[in-house]
């Protein structure tokens, strides 16, 4: 069985969370899908959740997407 993947989605728009969430369900490749509003929820996320990929929106109102990348921790800098 193939292994699935987690994810977290990072997104100011809640319609865009939604809908990439409902997309990334239909495709079975996922086993737990979260989601955050703004980067300093992302960072909340990151410390209860260990995603496989993040799907980031880079345009957001404070902490824009670039700011998410530079202030990861190293271990997310693969």
């Amino acid at each position: 069985m193939e292994q699935k993947l987690d994810a977290l989605i990072v997104d100011d728009e809640e319609n865009a969370r939604i809908l990439l969430t409902k997309l990334l369900e239909e495709t079975f490749y996922f086993n737990e899908i979260r989601a955050a509003e703004s980067v300093d929820e992302a960072y909340i996320e990151l410390d209860r959740f260990d995603p496989d990929i993040i799907f980031l929106d880079i345009k957001m109102p404070g902490k824009d997407g670039f700011s998410f990348i530079d202030d990861l921790p190293e271990n997310y800098k693969k």
